[in-house]
Formats: C-alpha cells, structure tokens, sequence
C-alpha cells in the first residue's frame, strides 16, 4: 500500500509538473523589462540576427507582452501605444548574445525579456523539481510518524 501511494504522489506531481513546464502567463510578464518611449531599430537589429515573428492589433500593451509570452522564441515586443495598437514580436536572442539595439521613439513601449527563455524554463523546471521532492518526502514522513 505505501508503495502504491508514493507512486500516485509521484504521478501527481509529475503531471502538475509537465502541465506548469508551460510558461505562467504571469510569470513571463514579470520577466520583462518594458521601457516607454522606446522602439527597437529594426533593420540594425535583423542585420545582427534578430528574427522578426509577427506583427498583431491589440488593445493594450499587457496584451502585446501575453502574446510574447505565448509565442515560442519571443523575447522582444515592441507596442505602439494607442487603441488599438500595433503589437510587433521579435526574437533577439539570449541576454550574453543579444541582437536587438533600440532608439528613443515617443508613443512606442519595448518589452525585453530579462532573462533567456530557456533558461527562465529551466529554474521553472529546477523550483517544479524541489515542489515534487517535498510532496514526495511529506509522503515518506508520514509512514513514520
């Protein structure tokens, strides 16, 4: 029986694991670094390497900074500050490689993501790690209490 249990703790966890793998929305958002009145220099920054990804209409800058968050490789977004607005998304590449140069530009926002991607993922995976670890140990202290 304590066997069993431990396996279905561990199942649990694991699947609430690969499900929160996913970037948080929220979590993303906290990442970036949005400054006003600044706009990215688009042929300098492609000629370096960044990728442009989309362009969008959106209404808010929170929306433009969700969309970068659920849009793989997505690092940069650049928002055109009115309703609706234009919603650019961009890939620049990992903070000691990054490809993107910005200029001052009035009604425009930059969002930069202030850690890589993946590695933002892998302490997401690291912290997901030490949550399963102690469920499983709660599991282990009370077949001996």
């Amino acid at each position: 029986m304590r066997g069993t249990r431990c396996w279905a703790l561990l199942a649990v966890a694991a699947a609430a694991a690969a499900a929160a793998r996913e970037l948080d929305p929220a979590a993303c958002g906290a990442r970036f670094a949005v400054q006003r009145d600044k706009i990215i220099r688009t042929e300098e920054s492609r000629g370096m390497g960044a990728r442009y990804l989309a362009e969008l209409d959106v209404g808010a800058r929170a929306e433009c900074l969700r969309l970068c968050c659920e849009t793989d490789a997505c690092d940069v977004f650049v928002y055109e500050e009115k309703s609706p607005g234009s919603c650019y998304l961009f890939a620049c590449g990992p903070p000691e490689d990054f490809r993107c140069k910005f200029t001052a530009h009035g009604n425009f926002s930059s969002g930069v993501l202030a850690l890589a991607r993946d590695r933002a993922e892998q302490q997401d995976s690291a912290r997901l790690t030490l949550h399963e670890r102690q469920l499983a140990s709660l599991s282990f202290e009370s077949h001996f209490y």
